[in-house]
């Protein structure tokens, strides 16, 4: 990954974080809170995440950190990556994958 994306990410990690440090849940006198408080909360913080700027997808906010399963945001791992090396590596690997269901033998050709 190029260092933009690095940055991107810290940047917004720390926007995120500070975001919910400000927040707070709402308890009684005694310092306990409800569950209906804890719901509120994770919905208000839901909300809020969609006021983020999404470095890696503009026009799309960080709600999607939010949703079960695979998304583009939540896919990307911090040990993941990409050099010239690997996409080269996965190019071949899809072509003998087609290869194998074709049998018909393709040239990898790059254009940079």
């Amino acid at each position: 990954m190029s260092e933009a994306n690095y940055i991107a990410r810290v940047n917004a990690k720390a926007n995120i974080l500070t975001l919910a440090a400000n927040m707070a849940i709402q308890c009684d006198a005694n310092g306990n809170y409800a569950h209906n408080a804890a719901i509120r909360f994770k919905n208000l913080f839901i909300l809020q995440l969609g006021t983020c700027y999404n470095d890696t997808q503009p026009g799309e906010s960080m709600r999607k950190l939010a949703d079960d399963g695979n998304n583009s945001l939540t896919v990307v791992k911090s040990t993941d990556c990409v050099t010239a090396e690997t996409v080269l590596l996965k190019a071949k690997k899809a072509a003998a994958a087609h290869k194998r269901q074709t049998n018909l033998e393709e040239k990898l050709s790059f254009e940079t």
